[in-house]
């Protein structure tokens, strides 16, 4: 894994933000009622779907046009192209913000929806690390 140190450092602190916020958000929901209890689903569910999407658009679209290594280039010289690091930065925030935005949801609201949208995005971050790029 010879990636720049910053890449590495973002992606680290980015992801150990995510997971926090998203242990913070279950195990403080197990605590304190939800702020939105009107027994409605819509406000949940378009949260979940929101968070959802914006998952699937980074993971499925995004992140498969960030270009492969050139068979002779080096790591370090893939990482130090700017339009390769920029795409990578694109899928981990994306990733990043659809956890976010589903756990917000699972706060204001307690509902297993954006719970399982903020669990898969938390996974999904993890899964799509510096090393998944420029092999």
């Amino acid at each position: 894994m010879a990636q720049t140190p910053n890449a590495v450092t973002l992606y680290r602190l980015l992801g150990s933000g995510l997971t926090l916020v998203a242990v913070v958000f279950l195990v403080g929901r197990m605590i304190w009622p939800a702020l939105i209890t009107d027994g409605d689903d819509a406000v949940p569910l378009a949260v979940s779907g929101i968070g959802l999407l914006i998952l699937c658009v980074a993971q499925l679209f995004v992140r498969p046009r960030v270009p492969a290594r050139r068979p002779g280039q080096t790591v370090e010289a893939y990482w130090a192209t700017s339009a390769i690091t920029a795409q990578i930065l694109r899928v981990w925030f994306m990733t990043e913000g659809a956890g976010l935005m589903a756990g917000a949801g699972y706060w204001a609201t307690g509902h297993i929806a954006p719970a399982a949208v903020m669990i898969i995005a938390v996974c999904a971050y993890w899964v799509s690390g510096p090393d998944k790029f420029g092999r």
